[in-house]
């Protein structure tokens, strides 16, 4: 026979519904009898007709309320089937009365309708018998507080601390797509919450399969404490996980959510392995309760491997370009030392032919002098003006005429440009890289969500796939505490005073290392990869390492600012 424990199904959990609309009341904060009842909390109603339907999953209920000398008839069927009739009159106050009960049902849900047939009657709590497991089974529970490590919140949650809370504390939130999830292994889990006129409805998903919990805001009060919102069984023994949403405000309801704790109900073949049950469990016990096993995702050891493997090829790749550097720069010394051939060392030039042969003794020939003629008039038609005198022959030296002035052409020298400064290229995507990685980290800190979705779908906001156990360190430091975000700020703050440098590490060999930027660097990219907003940051340094190798391949180094742009620029 398998494992049966009791559940408490209080009159305000929304697994009770009344109606007709109106007819029942949340008389915890009305009854002047100052009566103990369970939780607090009862609902009356004074109309003939009115009905209590309670949802369950289970193999019997029990419905308790009160006697009163005010009230009259009842009667109770389940699944339509008529059970019990009886009379909650009474000649005085009694309370935690059994109205009626059915035992003997199928393991499963089943519907439960009181129906008042006199003048009133209450409704104060239920009890369900409920089962897991096979024959010889044993029930461990296990109960997570809303503050344990291993629930994970998405979105805006605040946190508030009384003792009506169990453990003193409670989550909620009012923001719209606001979740909470949990990754467990179990056969059956409960959901502890709080109930007043200003909660929305509640969405709560296991392992995909989505179910809208009515809040009865309309029927309650005040708010009431440690109230079951939800249960289901029958789950296997694998992991599952349950994600609870806030849909938001709709027609009739409020805003908020909460979130007291989650109780977890697991079969255990050794009797020797059950923890005690109670019907609200307010301590955690794990005796019994197999680990979880993750069903995709990357563990730990995977995760560190890729990295370690990323971080060596960057390694390599750095080093095959040294190597390549240097043999290229050896190669270009050697071609500095042969001689130049595009000059040869025997080229006669045009004064050196042995056609022109000038001697020092030979005379230089005077120029030829010209005699001004006297002026003559000449005023006759056919008269003739006297021929212009001859000028004597020039000798002139056997060598070519130089081309005429009109004949040659003047072009301009095609413009050349410069080598790339690698370095100095990669100063400024590193900057950017920088910049990119303090922006994100501060928007981490507000909106917390993993960078690889493609992965195992992880902390999707609002709900979604939430990631394995064996990257649980990975929501602490991302999501519960933003130790990465921090740790990538605090990295490009110090890459930014490397790159734009600060007057105290201006020159300095920290400042001048290109290998010491390609290191902060990958730290830089390895940061930022690990949360969602790091992309870019991560993108623009791994440009920036690619173009510091370049630069270290091609021998360049970091020069001080005066060299390279004059006073007052950086280097």
């Amino acid at each position: 026979m398998a494992s049966s424990f009791n559940l408490t199904i209080d009159d305000s959990s929304p697994l009770v519904s009344y109606g007709p609309s109106g007819a029942w009341q949340d008389a915890s904060s009305k009854d002047t009898a100052g009566l103990a009842y369970t939780g607090g909390t009862i609902h009356t109603t004074t109309t003939r007709g009115a009905t209590a339907t309670i949802q369950f999953n289970g193999t019997g209920i029990e419905i308790y309320g009160s006697h009163r000398p005010s009230f009259g008839g009842y009667e109770l069927s389940v699944d339509g089937k008529l059970i019990t009739t009886g009379r909650s009159s009474s000649p005085g106050f009694e309370i935690q009365q059994l109205l009626g009960s059915a035992t003997g049902l199928s393991n499963g849900p089943h519907t439960a309708v009181l129906t008042s047939t006199g003048v009133g009657m209450d409704i104060d709590w239920a009890n369900v018998i409920t089962q897991v497991g096979g024959a010889g089974s044993a029930v461990t529970t296990t109960v997570f507080d809303d503050a344990n490590s291993a629930m994970n919140y998405a979105g805006n949650w605040a946190t508030t601390n009384t003792d009506k809370y169990i453990n003193g504390t409670l989550h909620y939130t009012q923001s719209p797509g606001s979740a909470a999830s949990l990754q467990f292994v179990g056969n059956a889990v409960a959901i502890y919450g709080t109930v007043s006129p200003n909660h929305a409805n509640m969405q709560v998903s296991i392992d995909g399969r989505p179910t809208l919990v009515n809040i009865p805001s309309s029927t309650i009060s005040g708010l009431h404490a440690q109230t079951l919102l939800y249960y289901a069984n029958n789950l296997d023994s694998s992991q599952h996980m349950l994600i609870i949403t806030n849909p938001g405000q709709q027609s009739g309801t409020g805003s908020f959510i909460d979130l007291d704790s989650i109780t977890v109900y697991s079969a255990s073949t050794t009797a020797g392995d059950a923890a005690p049950i109670s019907n609200q469990a307010s301590a955690s016990t794990t005796s019994g309760i197999p680990q979880p096993r993750p069903k995709s995702g990357l563990a730990v050891g995977a995760i560190v491997g890729i990295v370690l493997t990323v971080i060596l090829l960057v390694l390599g790749l750095l080093g095959l370009m040294l190597f390549l550097g240097a043999r290229r720069r050896r190669r270009r010394a050697d071609r500095n030392n042969l001689a130049d051939p595009s000059t040869p060392v025997d080229a006669e030039l045009p004064l050196q032919s042995g056609n022109i042969k000038l001697s020092p003794d030979t005379p230089i020939q005077p120029m030829p002098t010209f005699t001004r003629a006297p002026s003559q008039s000449f005023g006759g038609r056919g008269s003739k003006p006297p021929p212009m005198p001859q000028m004597s022959q020039v000798p002139t030296l056997g060598m070519p005429m130089p081309p005429s002035r009109s004949a040659t052409v003047m072009t301009p020298p095609k413009p050349t440009m410069g080598n790339l400064i690698w370095h100095e290229y990669a100063r400024y995507v590193a900057i950017t890289a920088s910049a990119y990685a303090v922006w994100a980290s501060f928007f981490g800190l507000f909106y917390r969500k993993f960078f690889w979705d493609f992965v195992t779908g992880t902390l999707r906001d609002p709900g979604g796939l939430q990631p394995s156990p064996s990257v649980a360190i990975f929501i602490t430091l991302i999501v519960k505490a933003p130790v990465i975000p921090i740790i990538t700020a605090i990295i490009a703050l110090i890459n930014l005073a490397i790159e734009n440098p600060l007057p105290l590490l201006k020159g300095s060999s920290i400042q001048r290392s290109l290998v010491l930027r390609i290191v902060i660097l990958v730290f830089q990219t390895f940061f930022s990869v690990l949360f969602y907003q790091g992309t870019n940051a991560a993108l623009w340094s791994l440009i920036a390492i690619i173009c510091y190798i370049r630069a270290i391949a091609l021998g360049e180094k970091i020069e001080e600012a005066k060299d390279n742009r004059g006073k007052g620029g950086r280097a």
